[in-house]
């Protein structure tokens, strides 16, 4: 009870935490373990599978044909086990049909592997000596005839050329290691001389999500999304092929990065965050995560509504965060955004702050918004604040927000908006019982905002008043102040 337990504990929470990854739970260690159980049951069926097709009466290259839909049925079902791992893969079987080609693909973790030899029975790789000498899958590498990293460039040039010669294509990672962040590293120039040398097209691939669910140096499957974009394959014949190959990698390396980054912008907001959010509040007692959990599903709606109002590149201040968790998924969402979350709770900050996840562009800061100044944004965010203040406060607040925005800033506002009707009944009643709880904290009586006080605000000091959405069962309503740029 003293050694063990506490080395188990730090094993599989603190220490993981510390390391800013997710602690384990009972649910991630079992789908993990299976992951890995059956990648290592796999590995030895195929090479009994070698065992068996080896002396098989057959020409090598239809034995190797046999052997690489094997391979592809394996990974495929590896990748498809993991049931917790959603998948949407678009456009590469297509695409390597047409012609044998250069597949270059971005590489953030192992899984990449099999996700990219899952889908195509002609395929073999560019991999490293650790992979080539492997007791488990070194030997089906040899024997499909893979290339080496660490071979000469003239050796790798001819076992290319003598693949593509027979239909299979060539994967190759061009930035050579596994990024530990999801940013694209780097890319080398090998695949880029072989693909010039030998007059073959290259068809870059997009990897989304797969260093999400599992990344490099860690052994947990997390629950996430896996998303394969193929792009057009870049011809022979393009300007691209005539340019110093130097040049040629920089300019096929731009292209790549922002269609990833185009990618990226469209699959990372709040939602996808999601689960390690929730993680983070994890251990942290069952009232914390539970909440958590509960506010990020009945406000996955506004969370994006929100998301996709707040620019992706900005100073935001969010005024009364709470337990912030809502700020950790908008700064993992654009870690080009910059957002000081406020809240008088300092209870609440200190669990905030102690979030593993927490990025850089991510500052807690406690006060009392019945006296705060707020400094100079692009953007505020109000979330179920206002009715916290008495109502000139309110008003003060607002126009203080106003004169304290840049130009073509924006005022977000989140608030049961009293109109007398049940709904508004039904929210003072929610937050009436919050308080009872003791979960918020105010120093006066609640006063829920009028929209008739934003229209108020914004005509005052020459905002536009828009509504973005409103709740069905409660008053609860989100509206945006906005600056004309000028």
């Amino acid at each position: 009870a003293l050694t063990v337990q506490p080395l188990l504990f730090r094993w599989v929470i603190t220490g993981r935490a510390a390391k800013g990854r997710f602690p384990f739970t009972l649910k991630s260690f079992l789908f993990s373990a299976f992951a890995f159980l059956y990648f290592l049951i796999g590995c030895i069926v195929l090479l009994l599978a070698l065992l068996v097709v080896m002396p098989l009466p057959l020409g090598q290259e239809r034995k190797r044909g046999v052997y690489g839909r094997l391979i592809m049925y394996f990974t495929r079902s590896l990748v498809y086990v993991m049931v917790n791992v959603k998948k949407d893969i678009q456009g590469f079987n297509v695409s390597v049909r047409e012609r044998p080609a250069i597949v270059i693909a971005n590489h953030s973790s192992f899984v990449d592997i099999l996700v990219m030899l899952m889908v195509h029975p002609r395929t073999i790789m560019m991999v490293n000596s650790w992979v080539w000498r492997s007791p488990f899958f070194g030997a089906v590498v040899r024997y499909m005839g893979y290339l080496r990293t660490e071979d000469p460039v003239d050796d790798n040039l001819q076992r290319a050329r003598d693949a593509l010669s027979r239909g299979w294509s060539i994967v190759i990672f061009p930035e050579g290691t596994r990024s530990r962040t999801g940013a694209i590293g780097r890319f080398r120039k090998g695949a880029f001389h072989l693909a010039r040398e030998l007059q073959a097209p290259i068809i870059p691939v997009l990897l989304h999500g797969v260093g999400y669910s599992m990344a490099k140096g860690d052994a947990m499957l997390k629950n996430g999304t896996i998303t394969m974009r193929t792009l057009p394959a870049i011809d022979p014949k393009e300007e691209v092929f005539g340019m110093p190959l130097k040049e040629m990698t920089k300019a096929v390396s731009l292209r790549f990065k922002q269609a990833y980054d185009t990618l990226r912008s469209d699959r990372e907001d709040p939602g996808y965050f999601r689960e390690q959010v929730i993680r983070n509040y994890t251990y942290k007692g069952p009232v914390l995560e539970w909440y958590v959990r509960i506010k990020l599903r009945i406000d996955r709606a506004l969370d994006q509504a929100i998301h996709r109002a707040l620019p992706r590149s900005a100073a935001i201040v969010d005024l009364g965060c709470g337990l912030g968790h809502l700020d950790l998924a908008l700064a993992l969402s654009a870690p080009d955004r910059r957002i000081l979350a406020v809240d008088v709770d300092e209870d609440k900050l200190e669990v905030a702050k102690h979030c593993f996840s927490k990025p850089d562009n991510l500052i807690y800061q406690a006060a009392d918004l019945v006296s705060y100044e707020p400094p100079c944004a692009d953007a505020f965010l109000m979330r179920d604040v206002l009715h916290y203040l008495p109502r000139e406060r309110q008003r003060h607040l607002l126009g203080l927000l106003a004169r304290s925005l840049a130009p073509g800033g924006r005022i977000l506002v989140r608030d049961g908006f009293d109109d007398g009707t049940r709904r508004h009944k039904r929210t003072q009643w929610t937050e009436s019982w919050s308080l009872g709880l003791g979960f918020n904290k105010t120093r006066s009586p609640l006063e829920f905002p009028s929209v008739r006080l934003l229209e108020e605000v914004a005509e005052e000091e020459g905002l536009e008043l828009e509504e973005l959405g409103a709740a069905e069962l409660t008053s609860n309503r989100l509206f945006l102040l906005q600056r004309r740029a000028s």
